[in-house]
């Protein structure tokens, strides 16, 4: 007789299956065309696929398969949905894919969680919405592997013909998946072994030899064909001839595997903190671990599927711009690992529900006990392990614009050219847009640049590419002779505005329409950063509410900062944070019932959304400023240098640790001139914003000394030393020894100090049992040399009357340091003090494990 329920559970997979395919489909297509194009869409994705079928065979940047699939779905629709809508469609394909793979893998139990895990994950969620190839990545990737197991499971050729078209696929959409290749025929190769070897084959499939015949024969058709199809792709043979150059090359100093590994596993989890990122990993682990026993085969192949691809990406030597984008390389493991994650879920509460005492009569029973446990944890890690609510405010709600129809018709014909333009419409003026004219006849190097020079457009209809620019963009744009367009809203039945008069300039041309108003500063004549000082003066002229007002201020302070005009942006920007905004002027009060309840559970208030949204003119305008500090340094003006990082540390904590060693710069410059007081504030402020520079607080408590503050002095000495108490011994060398070699170590940082009154010279080398690295050089001039070979430091330094010189690297673990060192060409050990000893070399050179 059949377990009622049993099959009661066998008929509730499917159906939650297709609920969780409706919610992925939803959540993805839900205000996918508002979305501001960002990052690498509108120049590696939308200009490609945009143009003739031949450009996009032999330009796609490694990602044909998905070029050609927009190339055909733009002119069909709203072009941000028409971008994003094959992301859209493989990121539902995933969450099914995910299921069947789990499936095979471990059970459809843990399958299913990973498709839950899957709907819901942020960082598949911002793929899906994302008109680049990652989403279809995710998708074919997840195929491969199924139909790989279907294939060697079954030994049939439909699998076998669908796991090498999934290669080809794959292949085709994104160069990186190759990396996978080698998995497949390890485990193959490995598993036909260990059969072979136990003499013992898998009673329900006998791994029989064919099926390696059969799979290489596959593969390489696979192979051949991908690399058929790429025969047009000139981009990518030269990606291919680079990456050779880099991998044989000579080796650069690069990333460490584990910070890899931390940037990999930042990205691709997005968790709400540290500790739900353990909270996944440990349910994952715990499910690799309780599956060895009965899955060891799919356990080894995703230990391969983990660790191969990566030991491939470290060999070639990937470049920074590489590192970079290596959460997005590495999204294929993500799924798996959510299967994984799924099965440690499944163990946890199967080991938790031993300690229960049998369940009574009537009761509910053990296996409802489990599923009821199981959907609690899955939505407690969606609702608290992930980090939604700030994809949903940056990208959702702050980072999407809603372009009025009659907007972009009358863009679609009269934009001539590339442009800046600016939405005076929250979320959006926050932001500085520039906007394209898509045309069918761009060169590549028209392509790969925001603005492109010297653009010939033709007179005919385009689409209009609006895209999010970043405020070093702006600094680059401003002083050039670009357009600029304003959108404002304003009704036609209103009075037309009264435009102020601006003297000893061009008027903008005014289109008005039926709910905005266009303004075009189109003078070929003027600079942008002037275009946009006007609009700003007849914007405030049209409207004078609490919201535009605040905005207009943040908008003036920017522009002023473009035209280093410090004072006046400072004075503006006083003007917006004096500006307290109701929440009913927040200019995010009201909108759509469905828009109200996702601020309700996201917690997004307009006060905090408001407070979001100045936060990006805070951040754009702090970059300017520290740009801005940077001249008045380099000029002599170091008041007002200062001023202007005070301000942007102010306003944007990005910048602390830059303007902190900027801060340092100034604070020593001062020291060297002998001007150990005017140095002390600086000093303080650039430890204030990093507490971690030991060598600023050791300066700081040298320019103290020297000041006669010896009780201040000697606290920072003890911070830096990293001492309850400062020895008398060593606070007598400090202040007696002349010259003086100091050593210490703090929070595994070495440090060396090398100090004259009289001016003197230190030569010599420092040698560890280990790798040295992260060498820092402070208070050095272009005579001063440290320079680094592997294990070995070679130093040649000289100070100045009253100068210091201070390195500081790092040796891994417990390593043994030994420090040759010259001191006024006399060897004399008197000269050296080790401060975490407590004593002094008896010879030079001398070996000291710390």
């Amino acid at each position: 007789m059949k377990n009622v329920s049993t099959e009661k559970s066998g008929r509730r997979f499917p159906l939650i299956l297709i609920s969780l395919l409706a919610s992925g489909a939803l959540i993805r297509i839900i205000n996918l065309g508002n979305i501001i194009f960002y990052w690498d869409e509108p120049l590696h994705s939308v200009r490609i696929a945009y143009q003739p079928l031949s450009f996009v065979l032999s330009h796609n940047d490694g990602s044909a398969f998905f070029a050609l699939c927009t190339h055909f779905l733009l002119s069909l629709g709203k072009l941000e949905v028409m971008a994003r809508l094959t992301s859209v469609v493989f990121g539902v394909i995933a969450v099914a894919a995910v299921f069947f793979l789990g499936k095979i893998l471990i059970s459809r139990k843990a399958g299913l969680i990973a498709a839950a895990l899957v709907t819901f994950s942020p960082v598949l969620i911002q793929y899906s919405q994302y008109s680049r190839m990652y989403a279809t990545y995710s998708a074919f990737s997840l195929l491969t592997v199924y139909f790989f197991f279907r294939a060697i499971t079954e030994n049939r050729t439909v699998p076998w013909v669908l796991f090498s078209a999934s290669i080809v696929l794959n292949a085709y959409n994104h160069i990186f998946s190759l990396f996978v290749i080698p998995v497949f025929g390890l485990f193959t190769l490995i598993t036909w072994l260990v059969e072979g070897i136990q003499k013992k084959p898998n009673k329900e499939k006998p791994f029989h030899p064919k099926k390696i015949f059969r799979f290489a024969a596959w593969t390489l058709a696979a192979l051949l064909i991908a690399g058929f199809l790429y025969i047009p792709d000139i981009g990518l043979r030269d990606y291919v001839a680079a990456s050779m150059d880099q991998a044989v090359g000579p080796v650069q100093r690069g990333v460490s595997p584990f910070v890899l590994i931390q940037i990999i596993l930042k990205e691709l989890f997005n968790a709400s903190s540290p500790a739900f990122l353990l909270i996944f990993l440990g349910l994952a682990g715990l499910g690799f671990l309780s599956s060895l026993r009965t899955r060891f085969r799919e356990c080894l192949f995703v230990l391969l599927y983990l660790l191969v691809p990566f030991i491939i990406f470290v060999l070639i030597r990937p470049n920074e711009a590489a590192v970079l984008s290596a959460g997005r390389y590495f999204l294929f493991l993500l799924p798996v690992l959510f299967i994984f994650t799924g099965q440690g879920i499944l163990s946890s509460i199967r080991w938790i529900l031993r300690f229960v005492p049998r369940l009574k009569p009537g009761s509910l029973n053990k296996t409802t006990l489990q599923n009821a446990l199981a959907i609690i944890i899955v939505i407690l890690l969606i609702g608290m392990g992930f980090d939604i609510k700030s994809y949903y405010s940056d990208y959702w709600k702050l980072g999407s614009v809603r372009v009025e129809p009659e907007v972009t018709k009358f863009l679609e014909h009269n934009l001539k050219h590339d442009a800046f333009v600016l939405i005076d419409e929250v979320p959006a003026s926050s932001l500085m847009l520039a906007m394209n004219p898509l045309t069918k006849d761009l060169a590549l190097s028209q392509i790969e640049h925001i603005i492109r020079n010297n653009l010939v457009v033709t007179e005919k209809k385009h689409p209009v590419m609006i895209i999010r620019t970043l405020p070093n963009w702006l600094k680059y744009f401003s002083h050039k002779k670009i357009d600029f367009w304003v959108i404002t809203p304003h009704a036609r039945e209103k009075e037309p505005p009264v435009l102020p008069s601006i003297p000893d300039t061009t008027s903008p041309n005014i289109f008005p329409l039926k709910n905005h108003l266009l303004l075009g500063f189109l003078d070929q004549n003027q600079s942008l950063r002037y275009k946009m000082e006007q609009a700003l003066t007849i914007l405030r002229s049209i409207h004078s509410n609490l919201s535009n007002s605040k905005d207009y201020h943040y908008l003036t302070s920017w522009i002023r900062l473009l035209m280093e005009d410090l004072d006046g942006s400072l004075s503006e920007l006083n003007k917006a944070l004096e500006i307290d905004l109701p929440p009913k002027e927040t200019g995010f009060a009201g909108g759509s019932i469905f828009s109200r309840a996702l601020n309700s559970i996201f917690n997004m208030t307009p006060a905090e959304l408001r407070r979001r949204h100045d936060q990006r003119f805070h951040e754009a305008i702090a970059y300017l400023l520290l740009s801005q500090g940077d001249k008045l340094r380099n000029s002599g003006k170091t008041k007002k240098a200062v001023l202007a990082y005070r301000t942007c540390t102010e306003l944007s904590i990005t910048y602390h640790e830059q303007v902190s060693i900027r801060l340092g710069f100034l604070a020593n410059k001062k020291f060297r001139k002998g001007q150990a007081e005017e140095s002390i504030p600086y000093y303080k402020e650039a430890i204030r914003l990093n507490p971690q520079r030991y060598d600023l607080m050791f300066m700081l408590a040298e320019a103290l000394s020297r000041t006669g503050k010896q009780k201040e002095a000697k606290k920072i000495y003890q911070k830096v030393f990293g001492l309850e108490a400062l020895p008398p011994r060593t606070w007598k060398k400090l202040l007696q020894t002349d010259p003086l070699v100091l050593i210490w170590k703090k929070d595994n940082i070495f440090f060396m100090l090398f100090r004259s009154q009289k001016g003197g010279t230190l030569r010599g080398e420092i040698s560890s049992g280990s790798k040295i690295k992260n060498v820092g050089k402070h208070m050095f001039v272009k005579s001063d040399h440290a320079d680094l070979e592997k294990n070995r430091l070679f130093l040649d330094l000289t100070t100045n009357k009253g100068t210091i010189k201070l390195i500081s690297f790092q040796s891994a673990g417990k390593s043994r340091v030994t420090f040759d060192l010259l001191v006024n060409n006399d060897k004399k050990n008197l000269n050296i003090v080790v401060v975490n000893t407590g004593q002094n070399p008896t010879r030079i050179p001398f070996t000291w494990r710390f």
